[in-house]
């Protein structure tokens, strides 16, 4: 029994220091600043809230950790996300530090006139059902509100760290009087914080952050698992390069969103794959060259006739002044087209998923020389 109760009040230190050890070689600063206003706090629990000594100072302390948890955890905006060596993290620890000295000062003058109006506008708010005074629960209420409004508008990784934070702590100022709280609550957060870390690292790692489709490293762990039939479709931007030197490169990203998107209506439950620069692959599983063909026909004959309106950097408004200026203002913009050559090979034209993919690429290059914005499936006898 008492080896269980160590058990759980060690364990959101260990969660928290994993926590912070994954932010720190992800390169997350604002996650990492969280886990160590959380790890204090928890160790602020432990040590002035539970426990046989525990003073009639309690319901303040409560409020004060309350309080300051939420602002500690907001601070982080102020600070870029950078790692742990930069000097926004110093400062961090620094207002970090300053807070607690704060409350320490408060909690060290219990006979102070100004502290007694505080304890009795706390005892006179505290709800019956929680010991965390009525006014600090609307407060924390609030700000896991904003929070929540944040992760739905940015969903940054610091957004919903900090909603989860707010949550799930509130949870536990809010039900304090429960045996093992904090340290459930606690235990939950650093775990959720690991998870939200991992997935956000996974997604990129294996997302192309222009298109946000999967990108190369996906494509050769996803080619090791496609079974026995199956098609590959290369598809190339025709002129790219071209394009790029004619309108700039916040044009040419705009392309690749484009294709990015219309390639997203592929039939026959195609998987896209940001191949690199302006090339795409396409994966067709329990498929065959043929049966791919006039699928990615229709791709191609989409964006043939898909009119591409530039957007003109030239003439953007440098801020929102400007902006409401020329909002009803009409320019002419330039409307172009685009076309796209596909390369297509299938799993009985070769004997490994290499092969496979280098056939694909070799129809490519005969789709090019043949005038592009056309498909050619791979025939061995052409080479």
């Amino acid at each position: 029994m008492q080896a269980n109760l160590g058990f759980a009040i060690y364990m959101p230190y260990v969660l928290l220091c994993s926590a912070f050890l994954i932010a720190y070689f992800f390169r997350q600063g604002r996650v990492a600043m969280i886990s160590i206003a959380l790890f204090v706090c928890y160790w602020l629990i432990q040590h002035t809230l539970i426990g046989p000594n525990v003073q009639d100072l309690s319901l303040i302390k409560l409020s004060l950790l309350a309080f300051l948890l939420p602002v500690a955890c907001w601070q982080i905006y102020l600070f870029k996300n950078e790692t742990i060596w930069h000097p926004g993290f110093a400062l961090f620890l620094v207002i970090l530090v300053l807070l607690i000295g704060w409350a320490e000062l408060i909690v060290s003058n219990p006979d102070h006139l100004a502290i007694q109006y505080l304890m009795a506008f706390l005892s006179s708010t505290q709800l019956s059902s929680s010991p965390l005074p009525g006014v600090l629960t609307l407060y924390i209420a609030i700000l896991t509100l904003f929070a929540g409004i944040l992760v739905y508008s940015h969903n940054r990784l610091s957004d919903v760290v900090i909603y989860s934070t707010l949550l799930v702590a509130g949870n536990a100022f809010t039900r304090f009087d429960v045996p093992f709280i904090s340290s459930i609550m606690f235990s939950v957060i650093a775990v959720l914080m690991m998870v939200y870390l991992l997935s956000t690292s996974y997604k990129m790692a294996f997302t192309d952050p222009l298109t946000q489709l999967p990108a190369r490293q996906a494509l050769e762990i996803d080619l090791r698992q496609l079974g026995r039939k199956y098609t590959l479709a290369m598809l190339d931007i025709d002129h790219f390069k071209s394009f790029n030197d004619t309108y700039g490169h916040d044009a040419g990203d705009d392309v690749l969103r484009l294709i990015a998107s219309r390639l997203a209506l592929v039939k026959g439950n195609g998987r896209i794959y940001r191949y690199g620069g302006e090339e795409f692959l396409i994966v067709f599983k329990g498929k065959n060259a043929q049966q791919c063909a006039p699928l990615l026909q229709l791709i191609r004959e989409d964006i043939a006739t898909y009119p591409l309106v530039l957007r003109n950097y030239a003439k953007r408004p440098s801020d929102n002044t400007q902006g409401r200026q020329y909002r009803h203002v009409p320019y002419k913009q330039d409307c172009l087209s685009l076309t796209v050559s596909i390369g297509i090979s299938d799993s009985f034209q070769g004997d490994t998923v290499t092969e496979i993919q280098e056939n694909a690429d070799k129809a490519l290059y005969r789709a090019k020389k043949a005038g592009r914005n056309c498909i050619k499936i791979y025939d061995p006898t052409d080479y």
